[in-house]
Protein backbone atom coordinates (compact mmCIF):
# COMPACT_ATOMS: atom_id res chain seq x y z
CA UNK A 1 0.00 0.00 0.00
CA UNK A 2 1.38 3.52 -1.05
CA UNK A 3 1.95 5.95 1.83
CA UNK A 4 -0.32 8.75 2.14
CA UNK A 5 1.94 12.09 0.73
CA UNK A 6 0.42 15.52 1.73
CA UNK A 7 0.41 18.17 -1.05
CA UNK A 8 3.52 19.54 0.64
CA UNK A 9 5.71 16.86 0.57
CA UNK A 10 4.76 16.15 -3.15
CA UNK A 11 5.63 19.47 -3.94
CA UNK A 12 7.59 21.48 -1.31
CA UNK A 13 8.46 24.59 -3.17
CA UNK A 14 4.52 25.49 -2.52
CA UNK A 15 5.72 26.11 0.98
CA UNK A 16 8.26 28.99 -0.21
CA UNK A 17 4.96 30.93 -1.95
CA UNK A 18 3.23 33.44 -0.57
CA UNK A 19 -0.60 33.31 0.01
CA UNK A 20 -1.19 35.65 -2.88
CA UNK A 21 0.85 33.97 -5.37
CA UNK A 22 -1.72 31.09 -5.27
CA UNK A 23 -4.07 31.88 -7.91
CA UNK A 24 -7.36 32.59 -6.00
CA UNK A 25 -9.91 30.11 -8.58
CA UNK A 26 -8.80 27.09 -9.89
CA UNK A 27 -11.12 25.13 -12.89
CA UNK A 28 -10.75 21.36 -13.66
CA UNK A 29 -12.35 19.93 -16.76
CA UNK A 30 -11.93 16.25 -16.58
CA UNK A 31 -11.94 15.50 -20.23
CA UNK A 32 -10.72 12.51 -21.94
CA UNK A 33 -11.64 9.81 -19.23
CA UNK A 34 -14.67 8.12 -21.79
CA UNK A 35 -11.94 8.06 -24.61
CA UNK A 36 -9.30 6.16 -22.08
CA UNK A 37 -11.95 3.44 -21.31
CA UNK A 38 -12.60 2.78 -24.79
CA UNK A 39 -8.97 2.59 -25.53
CA UNK A 40 -9.02 -0.37 -23.09
CA UNK A 41 -12.25 -1.95 -24.39
CA UNK A 42 -14.33 -0.67 -21.50
CA UNK A 43 -17.51 0.70 -20.99
CA UNK A 44 -17.25 5.01 -20.82
CA UNK A 45 -18.59 5.11 -17.66
CA UNK A 46 -15.51 3.25 -16.45
CA UNK A 47 -13.25 5.87 -17.44
CA UNK A 48 -15.63 8.37 -15.67
CA UNK A 49 -15.37 6.27 -11.96
CA UNK A 50 -11.59 6.55 -12.43
CA UNK A 51 -11.67 9.92 -13.26
CA UNK A 52 -13.79 10.33 -10.61
CA UNK A 53 -11.30 9.27 -7.95
CA UNK A 54 -8.52 10.95 -9.51
CA UNK A 55 -10.64 14.24 -9.30
CA UNK A 56 -10.93 13.36 -5.63
CA UNK A 57 -7.45 13.37 -4.78
CA UNK A 58 -7.13 16.43 -6.29
CA UNK A 59 -9.59 18.06 -4.75
CA UNK A 60 -8.13 16.59 -1.15
CA UNK A 61 -4.66 18.09 -1.82
CA UNK A 62 -6.58 21.46 -3.69
CA UNK A 63 -8.04 21.75 0.03
CA UNK A 64 -4.61 22.75 1.93
CA UNK A 65 -3.95 25.57 -0.58
CA UNK A 66 -4.57 29.20 0.21
CA UNK A 67 -7.56 29.24 -2.83
CA UNK A 68 -10.62 30.68 -2.66
CA UNK A 69 -12.47 28.87 -4.94
CA UNK A 70 -12.35 25.37 -7.03
CA UNK A 71 -14.70 24.60 -9.79
CA UNK A 72 -14.92 21.54 -11.65
CA UNK A 73 -16.74 21.30 -15.63
CA UNK A 74 -18.10 18.56 -14.96
CA UNK A 75 -21.49 17.85 -17.78
CA UNK A 76 -21.27 20.51 -20.33
CA UNK A 77 -25.05 21.56 -22.14
CA UNK A 78 -23.51 19.71 -25.19
CA UNK A 79 -22.93 16.47 -23.50
CA UNK A 80 -26.09 15.79 -23.89
CA UNK A 81 -25.72 14.01 -27.64
CA UNK A 82 -23.57 11.25 -25.59
CA UNK A 83 -25.20 7.64 -25.21
CA UNK A 84 -27.93 7.80 -22.87
CA UNK A 85 -26.53 5.20 -21.06
CA UNK A 86 -23.40 7.21 -20.58
CA UNK A 87 -25.34 10.13 -19.28
CA UNK A 88 -27.34 7.93 -16.75
CA UNK A 89 -24.20 6.76 -15.54
CA UNK A 90 -22.72 10.59 -15.26
CA UNK A 91 -25.80 11.56 -13.35
CA UNK A 92 -25.16 8.95 -10.80
CA UNK A 93 -21.61 9.55 -10.52
CA UNK A 94 -22.57 13.33 -10.34
CA UNK A 95 -25.24 12.45 -7.36
CA UNK A 96 -23.38 9.80 -5.42
CA UNK A 97 -20.27 12.62 -5.53
CA UNK A 98 -21.85 15.46 -4.11
CA UNK A 99 -23.13 13.47 -1.39
CA UNK A 100 -19.68 11.86 -0.63
CA UNK A 101 -18.38 15.71 -0.28
CA UNK A 102 -20.89 17.27 1.76
CA UNK A 103 -19.33 16.61 5.33
CA UNK A 104 -15.55 17.66 3.95
CA UNK A 105 -16.87 20.81 2.41
CA UNK A 106 -18.65 21.55 5.74
CA UNK A 107 -15.59 20.88 7.64
CA UNK A 108 -13.19 22.57 5.47
CA UNK A 109 -15.58 25.62 5.02
CA UNK A 110 -16.82 25.25 1.25
CA UNK A 111 -19.69 26.77 -0.24
CA UNK A 112 -21.22 24.26 -2.75
CA UNK A 113 -22.80 25.88 -5.80
CA UNK A 114 -23.91 24.51 -8.92
CA UNK A 115 -23.70 26.17 -12.32
CA UNK A 116 -25.90 25.12 -14.85
CA UNK A 117 -29.59 24.23 -15.41
CA UNK A 118 -30.87 22.46 -13.05
CA UNK A 119 -34.60 21.70 -15.08
CA UNK A 120 -32.67 18.80 -17.44
CA UNK A 121 -30.99 17.09 -14.81
CA UNK A 122 -32.54 14.00 -12.83
CA UNK A 123 -34.96 15.28 -9.76
CA UNK A 124 -32.57 12.94 -7.10
CA UNK A 125 -29.82 15.00 -8.31
CA UNK A 126 -31.33 18.13 -8.27
CA UNK A 127 -33.03 17.81 -4.77
CA UNK A 128 -28.83 16.54 -3.61
CA UNK A 129 -27.90 19.51 -5.54
CA UNK A 130 -30.50 22.09 -3.75
CA UNK A 131 -29.37 20.03 0.08
CA UNK A 132 -26.17 20.54 -0.13
CA UNK A 133 -26.31 24.37 -1.16
CA UNK A 134 -29.00 25.76 1.48
CA UNK A 135 -26.47 23.24 3.67
CA UNK A 136 -23.06 24.98 2.81
CA UNK A 137 -24.49 28.37 1.97
CA UNK A 138 -22.55 30.34 4.96
CA UNK A 139 -19.30 28.91 4.12
CA UNK A 140 -16.59 31.07 3.41
CA UNK A 141 -14.78 29.51 0.49
CA UNK A 142 -16.44 28.51 -2.74
CA UNK A 143 -16.44 24.82 -4.30
CA UNK A 144 -18.36 25.00 -7.75
CA UNK A 145 -19.98 22.20 -9.99
CA UNK A 146 -20.99 23.05 -13.45
CA UNK A 147 -23.72 20.16 -14.88
CA UNK A 148 -25.50 20.64 -17.42
CA UNK A 149 -23.94 24.19 -17.73
CA UNK A 150 -22.47 26.26 -21.21
CA UNK A 151 -21.63 30.08 -21.55
CA UNK A 152 -23.52 30.20 -24.51
CA UNK A 153 -26.92 28.45 -22.92
CA UNK A 154 -26.54 30.73 -19.76
CA UNK A 155 -26.20 34.06 -22.07
CA UNK A 156 -29.68 32.88 -23.29
CA UNK A 157 -31.21 32.12 -20.36
CA UNK A 158 -30.19 35.55 -18.80
CA UNK A 159 -31.50 37.33 -21.99
CA UNK A 160 -34.51 35.49 -21.41
CA UNK A 161 -34.86 36.97 -18.08
CA UNK A 162 -33.97 40.66 -19.31
CA UNK A 163 -36.54 40.22 -21.51
CA UNK A 164 -39.34 39.45 -19.10
CA UNK A 165 -38.16 42.67 -16.81
CA UNK A 166 -40.25 46.12 -16.84
CA UNK A 167 -38.93 48.13 -19.76
CA UNK A 168 -37.49 50.74 -17.54
CA UNK A 169 -35.32 48.07 -15.81
CA UNK A 170 -31.78 49.60 -15.47
CA UNK A 171 -29.42 46.87 -17.16
CA UNK A 172 -25.91 47.55 -15.75
CA UNK A 173 -23.04 44.90 -14.38
CA UNK A 174 -25.04 44.17 -11.03
CA UNK A 175 -27.90 42.87 -12.84
CA UNK A 176 -26.46 40.98 -15.00
CA UNK A 177 -24.17 39.21 -12.02
CA UNK A 178 -27.09 38.24 -10.10
CA UNK A 179 -28.77 37.05 -13.17
CA UNK A 180 -25.61 34.76 -13.84
CA UNK A 181 -25.43 30.57 -12.27
CA UNK A 182 -24.80 30.97 -8.80
CA UNK A 183 -26.06 34.18 -8.71
CA UNK A 184 -22.76 36.18 -9.61
CA UNK A 185 -21.35 34.38 -6.26
CA UNK A 186 -18.95 32.75 -9.05
CA UNK A 187 -17.01 35.14 -11.14
CA UNK A 188 -16.53 34.06 -14.99
CA UNK A 189 -12.81 33.32 -16.06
Amino acid sequence: MRKKVSIWESFPKLKTLLPDKFPKHILIIPDGNGRWAERIHKHAIVGHQKGYIVLQKALRALQDLPIETVSIWGFSADNWKRPNDEIKGLMKLFERGIKDVKMELMQKNFRFIHLGRKDRIPNSLRKVIEDTEKSTKNNKKIFCVAIDFGGTDQEFRMMQEIQKMPKDTKINQELIEKLRDGGGIVKPA
